[in-house]
């Protein structure tokens, strides 16, 4: 399964997968090496970076909606 799209944001991202299904990750650097681990745990000014992150996401996708709708009518609209 191939990913349609993926935002970033401090560690966190949001992947949007072809048939719209959408997951969030967390991950962090262990200090001892350059390996990365993922957790469910968010720290509480996190919270507002995942806030941030999913209002992009949102903001993206609703101008996206609205524009395929959009094209949709111009295709449909005979004049």
């Amino acid at each position: 399964m191939k990913p349609k799209d993926k935002l970033f944001n401090k560690g966190i991202s949001i992947t949007m997968w072809e048939e719209g299904r959408v997951s969030i990750e967390k991950s962090y650097k262990l200090k001892d090496s350059d390996e990365y681990k993922k957790t469910t745990t968010y720290f509480d000014s996190e919270i507002v970076d995942l806030r941030d992150l999913l209002d992009e996401w949102i903001e993206k996708y609703e101008l996206q909606k609205n524009e395929d709708l959009k094209a949709s009518i111009d295709d449909e609209c005979p004049f």
